[in-house]
């Protein structure tokens, strides 16, 4: 029988959505708050498409959990960095 579990954090999945979060904040120079808004309106997109679009249900639910990782992250960054 097959599990549903999510995995640890150190799941391929976990990676990839905090190296997005990283990418857009160090590589693109976008910063915290507005890496963070990204990822909300890119979170969105999922609830767009299945809601509008007859997206399948599975794909836009994976879609949207990969996507809160860098979300979660970019605003995490935001409040736990020092500000002078």
């Amino acid at each position: 029988m097959a599990s549903c579990s999510a995995g640890p954090p150190s799941s391929p999945r976990f990676a990839l959505g905090t190296a997005s979060g990283d990418f857009t904040v160090t590589a693109l120079h976008l910063g915290y708050p507005a890496s963070g808004i990204t990822f909300a309106v890119v979170v969105m997109i999922p609830a767009v498409g299945w809601t509008f679009l007859s997206l399948n249900e599975v794909v836009a639910f994976w879609y949207a959990d990969v996507v809160t990782r860098p979300l979660g992250a970019s605003f995490d960054g935001h409040v736990s960095t020092s500000r002078p």
